[in-house]
């Protein structure tokens, strides 16, 4: 419930505690400011993601199934990146995992989440990650038009994508809409979502990785978006565009991939360094105190 806004100047992006895009007070998903373009903002606005550990696994998503098995431990925000952790629990309150993600500017319109997902437990087991948005394009909302990559090259970290808005948050759960081979799909209401598959994670060990959210400036079309994303080291795509002739707005959800699909970074002990950074980030008072949540 609680929100914070960044900016890169000409681009803001609202995220609430959960670690995701869309801040409810200040209406903001992901703003081109210049002309008020938000593709998450319009209607039901839904950016989710999910993580599991063996076969139990949690998620947040505000707008539709809310928060399973998720506990928020910390949130720092600065003018221009923000900060999260989170754990995954068992029902009856066992740490799984930590998930610490950090949002800043790769560019003025591209979001870099780069996410740190450790091991809290004494036994070594097989971890998914996705994440999920629903994009609302204008001028012609609700009306997208989808181009998702093959995820082949990208396997076995990629594990599967769709072009679907309104997937199940648990990474658990099979995709409905499910495109491993790519294709262009729409126009209909749709968005994107990639699962990605970090492998097995032994006791205390950790591994990172990066989504990216990005949407178009002014004049930038489809072409130059992808170009411009793949020279900042993000490989493998799910763009969208409004269904107009022609198409004016462009958004896109990436991840960069490592080469030959994986494995992802290996970072042994990071969650102490992880809890040591956030006293460290709270003393120095670039914790912010949130809004409190508005009934």
């Amino acid at each position: 419930a609680d929100a914070g806004v960044i900016s890169s100047g000409p681009f803001d992006v609202g995220i609430v505690t959960g670690g995701v895009l869309y801040d409810p007070f200040a209406g903001i998903g992901f703003r081109r400011n210049s002309d008020g373009y938000d593709p998450i903002q319009p209607g039901i606005p839904r950016d989710s993601w999910g993580v599991s550990f063996g076969s139990f696994g949690g998620y947040v998503d505000p707008q539709y199934y809310r928060v399973a098995h998720i506990a928020s431990f910390a949130a720092i925000f600065t003018s221009t990146t923000a900060t999260t952790r989170h754990q995954l629990e068992t029902t009856g309150g066992a740490a799984l995992l930590e998930v610490v993600q950090f949002f800043s500017f790769a560019a003025d319109n591209v979001l870099n989440v780069h996410t740190t997902v450790t091991n809290l437990t004494a036994v070594a087991g097989p971890v998914l990650f996705q994440r999920n948005v629903d994009w609302d394009i204008s001028p012609t909302i609700f009306c997208e038009i989808i181009t998702v990559d093959p995820i082949a090259p990208f396997a076995p970290f990629v594990k599967d994508v769709t072009y679907s808005f309104f997937e199940y948050p648990d990474p658990l759960r099979p995709y409905r809409f499910s495109a491993p081979g790519g294709g262009t799909f729409g126009p209909r209401d749709y968005g994107a979502g990639i699962k990605l598959d970090l492998g097995v994670l032994g006791p205390g060990e950790s591994k990172s990785f990066d989504y990216y959210y990005a949407i178009s400036q002014i004049g930038q079309t489809e072409a130059g978006l992808r170009a411009q994303l793949n020279a900042l080291g993000v490989n493998y795509l799910i763009t969208g565009r409004d269904s107009g002739d022609p198409p004016v707005n462009f958004a896109a959800l990436g991840v960069a991939v490592p080469t030959g699909g994986g494995p992802v970074i290996s970072e042994p002990g990071s969650v102490v360094l992880t809890g040591v950074a956030l006293v460290i980030l709270t003393g120095l008072g670039l914790h912010r105190r949130l809004r409190p949540k508005i009934a």
